[in-house]
């Protein structure tokens, strides 16, 4: 029987393994120190730790920039979501449904109006899978899948069980586009009051909602450029 302190050491490396795996994806440098802590880096230098119950801090002495800071926010969404599928796949009860792979070891997060959320861990990361059952509840059909991105499985689940109306959520597209046209309208008019501050909200909100912002934005201005040539 394993003791405590291997069940710790095992439980540490899973998060640290999925989180830099995460990280790795979205370009982020990052390496382990020790028994509690993940360095990240920007070009080279260290900008903040990584503790293993996904608190951020920030490295003594770093250099300050926007870009600096950007990265330790990103760092810190990130950890949070792993940190909270990783707790979540570890407390909830095995997925039984026949003709599924015993092997692959499916833990059930969720279950409404039929469809069932569900996620394992793999040598390659966590995946996420949104199924159907069938009219038995017994065997589960249609499966929408999810590599890693517990927040757009989250999502799927919430579509497919009809606790969403999807006409009501925009796409991160979709919100770059809303946050680019109210951002130019906000600098080329003058707008006071209370219509200033709702449009100012607006933007706020996306910003805190849409991680790749910055990068969509630039994309969608780059496209704008392209078709006018």
């Amino acid at each position: 029987m394993e003791n405590i302190h291997a069940r710790q050491e095992k439980a540490r490396s899973r998060f640290f393994d999925e989180l830099s795996l995460q990280l790795r994806e979205k370009g982020i440098v990052s390496e382990r120190k020790g028994a509690n802590i993940l360095h990240v880096y920007l070009d080279g230098e260290p900008v903040c730790d990584v503790h293993h119950t996904s608190n951020i801090f920030s490295c003594e002495g770093r250099k300050e920039s926007e870009e600096a800071n950007e990265l330790q926010y990103e760092t810190t969404r990130i950890a949070h979501t792993v940190r909270a599928y990783i707790n979540a796949l570890e407390a909830a009860p095995p997925l039984h449904a026949k003709g599924l792979d015993p092997e692959d070891v499916y833990k059930q997060l969720a279950d409404f109006g039929g469809v069932v959320l569900a996620g394992r861990e793999t040598a390659h990361g966590c995946q996420f899978v949104t199924w159907s059952w069938d009219p038995r509840h017994e065997y589960v059909e249609t499966g929408h899948y999810f590599a890693g991105s517990y927040e757009g499985a989250k999502q799927d689940f919430a579509f497919r069980a009809r606790l969403v109306d999807r006409d009501l959520v925009f796409t991160p597209e979709q919100l770059s586009e809303i946050y680019r046209c109210v951002s130019e309208e906000l600098e080329n008019s003058c707008y006071v009051g209370g219509k200033r501050q709702l449009l100012e909200d607006i933007c706020r909100q996306i910003e805190r909602g849409v991680p790749n912002l910055q990068e969509l934005v630039s994309q969608s201005n780059q496209n704008e450029i392209n078709m006018s040539l």
